[in-house]
């Protein structure tokens, strides 16, 4: 069983987020309004040398999108089609 490591509040909700999922979604705010690439992202939260594929990446954008979903009913992060995934 994986233990949570970071949660995500909105105003009295809560989720729990595990370490890439919040290592993701702070690259991306970080760089709101910015299209993050796919292999940017693949390179800052598994690493260059990792042999993660997009499908990693696809699926942890999804699970995150569902968590922020459950609390606020917003699908935060964007993608940019062919590109990457981006928040507004």
């Amino acid at each position: 069983m994986l233990i949570p490591w970071k949660a995500l509040a909105y105003g009295e909700q809560r989720v729990e987020l595990r370490p890439r999922e919040f290592k993701l979604l702070e690259l991306l705010l970080r760089n709101r309004g910015q299209v993050m690439p796919r292999a940017v992202l693949q390179d800052r939260i598994w690493g260059i040398d990792s042999d993660v594929t997009d499908n990693n990446l696809d699926v942890h954008i999804r699970l995150l999108r569902k968590k922020i979903m459950e609390l606020n009913g917003e699908e935060l992060i964007k993608t940019m089609r062919g590109l990457g995934y981006y928040v507004e």
